[in-house]
């Protein structure tokens, strides 16, 4: 998945995996409508570990706005911030759903 996937999908859930664990992806907005998405291996504490990425707009040099994403990945008490939210997630796939597959 690439960050260009990320920011067209609508908000709901969608089951991921990285071809060993899988994991849920929740979207949603926040109070001020800014698009969250919160990713976490399924079966496990929503908070022990997980990445939790927002989408915003940015300047680049020229002063053109752009849409980003910021990615918070957590584990336990540990938090990393990155902007680079593509290795967080290059090697997750979409879980195709029973009624698709058919």
């Amino acid at each position: 998945m690439n960050s260009k996937e990320l920011i067209k999908l609508k908000d709901g859930q969608y089951q991921l995996t990285d071809g060993i664990y899988n994991y849920t992806l929740t979207i949603g907005r926040n109070a001020d409508k800014t698009k969250y998405y919160f990713i976490y291996e399924k079966g496990s504490s929503k908070y022990s570990a997980h990445i939790f990425i927002t989408q915003g707009i940015k300047n680049d040099e020229d002063g053109n706005k752009y849409k980003c994403l910021s990615a918070i990945a957590g584990v336990g008490g540990l938090s990393i911030h990155s902007d680079d939210v593509y290795s967080m997630l290059y090697k997750l796939k979409f879980i195709e759903s029973v009624s698709e597959a058919v």
